[in-house]
């Protein structure tokens, strides 16, 4: 009979799953490639057919309430609650 091989305890990391979303709005592109999603304060920019982070734009701060964009995602408009106080 015809002994056991040991189980595999370590493996080595390929990809690392980050988070691309936190709640609120979210755009994609025309053509449904590029999603642009709130993460807190910042906006990311994620190539949906590879799961790669094209780009994150850093927040001044405050969570994001509005994310606005155009079919193409190459402009993107934010907008946080203390913007309302000033």
């Amino acid at each position: 009979m015809a002994s056991r091989p040991a189980p595999k305890t370590t493996f080595e990391v390929n990809n690392v799953i980050q988070p691309i979303y936190t709640g609120g709005s979210i755009g994609l592109d025309s053509g449904a490639r590029i999603l642009a999603s709130t993460l807190g304060e910042d906006v990311v920019l994620t190539e949906l057919s590879t799961g790669r982070r094209l780009a994150e734009i850093e927040g001044d701060g405050e969570p994001i309430s509005t994310l606005t964009s155009k079919e193409d995602v190459r402009y993107n408009i934010t907008h946080n609650l203390a913007d309302l106080f000033l």
